[in-house]
């Protein structure tokens, strides 16, 4: 497939970038940490170490760094690591995270990455690894090649793909809106990098998990999350509701949810 194509079809970011913004403020109180991921047993360390993709000491950057799960794990191990998302919320959790781990030196930057000017935030080229695991901060080709442009060494990036939230699934069908996902993404930088003359090499690990929430918490994550799209007229807010609240036992809502969280790794100094 040609370059001009993939970049042509897959142009992102389209959304309400504002209001994206604020359904991430709204989860950051999710994102709090108590303690960090251990390389043992978290898949994304496991590869970093294993593949030997950051050096001893090495520089990374964390695209969509959330509540700084990554960043925080990365620097304690002796890394320099700088964090960037676009919500200001996400940025503060990160920066609570980090006193209240007792980790330093690290480094936290709110801004949008589609958007964001690497040379002029002195970002070019700068890191030994990038990655973005997990994250919509990556929603273009524009955006994808950008984690080229950053890194002199490794790139990771990990996407849910084929999901499932039997609960919220349901809500988006009544709206007549199609449900979150990522497979087109996965696809469009797998052909990017091939065409780019890379051998990007692909990781698979099921996922699910079991969530049990608030109705009035569940109604606004729908509500936020749709907004990020179009605005839910009052009339199919009052309808999310109804759905929800007949689904509900003691005002809980309990969510299966299942994925395929895919990673693409690869090197731009080879």
């Amino acid at each position: 497939m040609e370059l001009s194509v993939i970049r042509t079809a897959w142009q992102g970011g389209k959304g309400d970038r504002k209001a994206s913004a604020e359904l991430w403020d709204s989860l950051s109180p999710r994102y709090r940490l108590d303690a960090l991921p251990d390389e043992g047993q978290d898949s994304l360390l496991k590869l970093i170490a294993s593949e030997g993709l950051l050096p001893a000491g090495g520089r990374a950057l964390d695209v969509g760094c959330g509540g700084g799960r990554y960043t925080l794990a990365l620097a304690r191990k002796g890394h320099a690591v700088t964090g960037l998302d676009f919500a200001p919320q996400m940025i503060a959790a990160a920066r609570e995270n980090a006193q209240r781990l007792k980790v330093s030196p690290v480094r936290f930057l709110q801004a949008d990455w589609e958007g964001l000017d690497l040379r002029e935030a002195g970002l070019e080229k700068a890191f030994d690894l990038v990655f973005a695991h997990m994250t919509p901060a990556v929603q273009s080709a524009a955006g994808f090649e950008k984690l080229m442009a950053a890194s002199r060494g490794a790139c990771i990036l990990t996407k849910l793909t084929r999901r499932s939230h039997a609960v919220q699934d349901g809500a988006f069908a009544q709206l007549g809106m199609r449900p979150f996902g990522n497979d087109d993404t996965i696809a469009y930088a797998f052909d990017l990098l091939w065409t780019l003359g890379y051998q990007p090499r692909v990781a698979y690990e099921p996922r699910q998990w079991l969530g049990r929430v608030p109705v009035e918490q569940m109604h606004q994550e729908i509500c936020r999350r749709a907004a990020v799209t179009r605005t839910l007229s009052p009339g199919e807010q009052k309808a999310v509701l109804r759905y929800l609240q007949d689904l509900a036992q003691d005002g809980m809502i309990e969510e299966t949810s299942r994925a395929t969280a895919v990673t693409l790794y690869w090197r731009v100094d080879e």
